[in-house]
């Protein structure tokens, strides 16, 4: 937030910095309106009030200001806080559908100015209904979190990683290609492969479908999901397959559902 004064208060050092700049003003210009009142009035020019002109601000504006400063500064805290928390979604702790929105429209407007692809990679729980429902919703939530973290931790610092829906995440990535995205799929499944989920002491195997595509072949942002969001429903109708509900006990697994179809298939 931005004093009436120009200086932006959103940090302890600025508040300490814009109360002497204020207090220095202050006092300069009590002297200086003395100095001109005394010379139109044609009064001598006494020391003592050039003392009291130039002592009275500095024991009256660094309370004042300070004051002044430090409300600015809270307010600014508070308006960065608000700015985050719309911005974040509350279970996982990434950015929401919103930001999603907003980063991937301004990547794509810069895109086009430097004439570099964005990259997208959308990607689904496949079994996350299974989850919930053998489970419970807590351990759902326990999943979507797992999930945003691998996804987070196999990305680039500066991707722009976000949960879409319900269960479904995505990021974008600047200057990156289709082939670029479909590496870092690869790249989640192996983490999410390698990386045991255990809720309450049941190991539980999470399943993911992705979808990948870049901004060549696109002009705006809306295109650019709507093409991966096709290569997404093309992946996940692959790992559709009707299965009999199986029983879960402690110590199962809840196999993803390529797993689950291989195991059930019927021997050669």
């Amino acid at each position: 937030m931005k004093h009436p004064l120009g200086i932006r208060v959103d940090s302890p050092w600025r508040v300490w910095f814009f109360v002497l700049l204020v207090t220095l003003f202050a006092t300069f210009s009590s002297l200086i309106t003395v100095a001109v009142a005394l010379r139109l009035t044609g009064f001598g020019s006494l020391p003592i009030t050039y003392v009291i002109a130039g002592v009275v601000p500095l024991f009256v504006m660094p309370p004042v200001t300070y004051v002044l400063a430090q409300i600015a500064y809270e307010l600014t805290c508070t308006q960065e806080e608000l700015l985050r928390l719309a911005r974040t979604d509350e279970l996982t702790g990434i950015f929401n559908r919103r930001a999603f929105f907003e980063q991937g429209n301004r990547m794509i407007q810069h895109a086009e100015l430097e004439e570099r692809p964005v990259g997208l990679l959308l990607i689904d729980a496949d079994n996350f209904k299974q989850v919930n429902d053998s489970f419970g919703h807590a351990a759902g939530d326990h999943a979507l979190r797992h999930l945003a973290q691998t996804i987070a931790a196999v990305a680039k610092p500066e991707d722009v990683v976000a949960r879409f829906g319900g269960d479904e995440f995505a990021v974008l990535r600047h200057n990156a290609s289709k082939a670029d995205m479909a590496v870092l799929a690869a790249s989640i499944q192996s983490a999410l492969a390698c990386q045991e989920f255990i809720y309450q002491n049941h190991r539980i195997a999470l399943a993911i479908s992705t979808g990948v595509a870049d901004s060549t072949a696109v002009s705006s942002f809306d295109g650019l999901l709507l093409a991966t969001d096709m290569a997404l429903y093309g992946d996940k109708a692959d790992h559709q397959v009707t299965l009999p509900s199986p029983p879960f006990h402690a110590n199962h697994y809840l196999l993803p559902m390529t797993a689950l179809a291989a195991s059930t298939s019927p021997k050669q």
